[in-house]
């Protein structure tokens, strides 16, 4: 959608007057409120493009505000500095160093995200975060990103989580570059737009649960999580259904696999033993009949994994010795809440190839 800055006066106009009709909440003495506030319009409008400084972002509500709610939960990517905020009725009026600066300045790519926590007068929430994404370019970026995540936080006043596109570290850069941030749901649904696809398509998302409000994870206390490596390309730009699981430091992972080939089901044994870390406990499972295993509740960490013959029940009470038969051992890694699958054990190492 491209507007030029006439074009944005005429929308100014238009939002004073929806502004001036848009439901002021239930009259006294009538029934409680029950509907949640939403946003019915912006300036500039959602996906707008060829814009040029100064101007002022404005945000139309549907009744009256919570003003500190709004302002609190505001968000201005990339962050702006300073931003002086104002009210007209029910618009809340943005003002920052980026779009109010020189006449006809190159403003770049511009997100805001309005909190899903912004409340109306009468406690009511938005629950859903408003996002919407303006530029001075010919063009918004067309990728995107949606999706759930899961493993919320399940005390009563736990913030929606942050949710954070990253670049992946390149080999002349030590930290991964962040595209874009939002906002999830208060379910944990949520949606990023607009990211780079193709040769810059390859991202990260980081979504985390801020409790303590710093704007950066808590990696010892707070809940988080990372989706899969996501390619966006110019032919299939948008990465949907993508699934994160919130963690903690302390979260424990699980592990599946086969033993290939599964041999006597009441001979082989999979033993897990901590390397480093004597808190942790020693586990033991017996795959099924066909070779399959898994083990959960598994505490983060390093792994010796081994296949062993032998006895259940008798590694169970007397533990890993030196007269143990260990047929393979490999190392695995656990990671916070990792779900490791396919991680298979031959029973005997594999044949060595031989080259013509």
């Amino acid at each position: 959608m491209k507007h030029s800055n006439g074009r944005l006066l005429r929308w100014v106009a238009a939002l004073a007057a929806l502004s001036g009709c848009a439901q002021m909440g239930a009259p006294p003495g009538g029934p409680a409120d029950e509907t949640a506030p939403t946003v019915l319009a912006t300036v500039p409008a959602a996906d707008s493009t060829g814009l040029r400084a100064p101007f002022a972002i404005r945000i139309a509500f549907s009744e009256k505000m919570d003003k500190r709610s709004v302002e609190r939960g505001l968000r201005l990517f990339p962050r702006p500095g300073r931003i002086r905020t104002e009210w007209e009725e029910n618009t809340l009026v943005v003002e920052s160093e980026r779009t109010s600066g020189d006449s006809l300045a190159d403003i770049g790519t511009i997100t805001v995200t309005v909190s899903g926590r912004a409340e109306d007068r009468h406690g009511l929430s938005m629950e859903t975060p408003h996002a919407f994404s303006f530029t001075s370019h010919a063009s918004l970026p067309p990728g995107s990103a949606s999706g759930t995540i899961e493993g919320l936080s399940k005390k009563a006043d736990a913030p929606p989580p942050i949710v954070r596109a990253l670049r992946p570290a390149r080999p002349d850069t030590l930290l991964p570059e962040l595209l874009l941030e939002g906002e999830a749901s208060a379910k944990g649904a949520f949606l990023l737009r607009p990211l780079p696809a193709g040769e810059d398509g390859k991202i990260i998302l980081l979504a985390f649960q801020d409790e303590n409000e710093n704007d950066a994870p808590d990696w010892e206390e707070e809940l988080y999580g990372y989706s899969d490596t996501l390619l966006l390309t110019f032919e299939d730009p948008s990465a949907d259904s993508v699934s994160i699981r919130l963690v903690t430091a302390d979260s424990p992972g699980s592990v599946a696999g086969r033993v290939i080939p599964p041999g006597a089901a009441d001979s082989l044994v999979v033993a897990f033993l901590p390397e480093g870390d004597t808190t942790r406990s020693e586990a033991f499972v017996e795959p099924d009949s066909t070779g399959a295993y898994s083990v959960t509740e598994l505490p983060p960490g390093k792994w010796r994994v081994l296949l062993i013959r032998g006895s259940l029940e008798r590694l169970s009470l007397e533990g890993v010795g030196d007269a143990t038969a260990v047929l393979v051992e490999r190392s695995l890694p656990i990671a916070p809440g990792e779900r490791r699958t396919g991680f298979d054990l031959p029973e005997r190492p594999p044949e060595p190839q031989v080259m013509p």
